[in-house]
């Protein structure tokens, strides 16, 4: 099969706005839904002035961007699209997304919100992020989304995951600068 066959087959599987929108909303809940216990568990330190106050929002900051930066990286399927049957690959190849353009699209997403809905609304297929990273979704099988946990061991021989963390940590450092 030649690169134009594949690039034509993958733009078929074009995928709706709302089956887009929900992943994304799956997504944001369910990263907002798994640090409601660390950024309690955080303020109640606070509380107890065990955490000097000026460090909290940089442990908060930290934990959500190194979870959503990293959403994706496993198969590139976080947990939402694994239950709704979507998968990144890359556009060109149409094998599964790298690590690093998983990471690429969602710092575009986290930086670019309101341009990424907007994308999503006016080319649901083709997305500001998509085109950064040089990916794309597809629909796939659906499958148990607790299984992610099982998958997360292949990252840890993956290098760019180290670019995240510091990506991560320069962030966190610099609002932990800006509260001082």
């Amino acid at each position: 099969m030649t690169m134009e066959t594949e690039q034509s087959s993958l733009d078929k599987s074009s995928i709706s706005r709302r089956l887009i929108l929900k992943a994304m909303w799956f997504d944001h809940m369910t990263i907002s839904n798994f640090l409601i216990l660390p950024a309690g568990i955080a303020l109640y330190m606070e509380y107890l002035e065990l955490v000097p106050k000026r460090i909290l929002p940089s442990i908060i900051a930290a934990l959500f961007f190194l979870i959503y930066l990293n959403k994706d990286i496993v198969a590139g399927k976080s947990w939402a699209k694994r239950k709704l049957g979507l998968q990144l690959i890359d556009r060109k190849t149409g094998e599964n997304a790298t690590s690093f353009q998983c990471f690429i699209r969602n710092l575009v997403i986290v930086g670019l919100l309101p341009l990424e809905l907007f994308s999503v609304w006016r080319r649901p297929a083709f997305r500001l992020s998509d085109r950064w990273a040089r990916t794309q979704m597809i629909k796939t099988e659906k499958e148990n989304a607790w299984l992610i946990w099982k998958d997360l061991a292949q990252i840890k021989e993956d290098p760019t995951v180290g670019l995240t963390l510091l990506s991560c940590l320069a962030f966190s450092v610099a609002i932990f600068l800006m509260n001082h």
